[in-house]
């Protein structure tokens, strides 16, 4: 752990993300008022985790999130779907 940071969340986004200087994710709303997520760039080169944003309509609830689509370093929700809540995941 870097700082509360689990090690692939620092080798993949870098260790901007322990001293404060790199936000994992940011959260905006288009036109029609819908969630873009935007996350952190991944390093040049580290291909080793693949990260996804994924969303929830509630906070404890995780157990059958919403994947959102990606679009370079931006995320939005398919079409039909909406989500309150929203977490970057890494997956090996």
């Amino acid at each position: 752990m870097w700082n509360g940071w689990a090690n692939a969340f620092i080798y993949t986004f870098g260790e901007g993300l322990a001293d404060g200087s790199v936000a994992i994710m940011s959260i905006s709303f288009d036109s029609n008022g819908k969630p873009v997520i935007t996350t952190a760039p991944v390093v040049e080169g580290r291909t080793d985790f693949t990260p996804s944003v994924i969303g929830s309509s509630a906070l404890d609830s995780w157990t059958s999130p919403v994947i959102l689509i990606q679009s370079g370093d931006t995320w939005a929700l398919p079409s039909g779907y909406s989500a309150n809540f929203f977490r970057v995941r890494l997956v090996e």
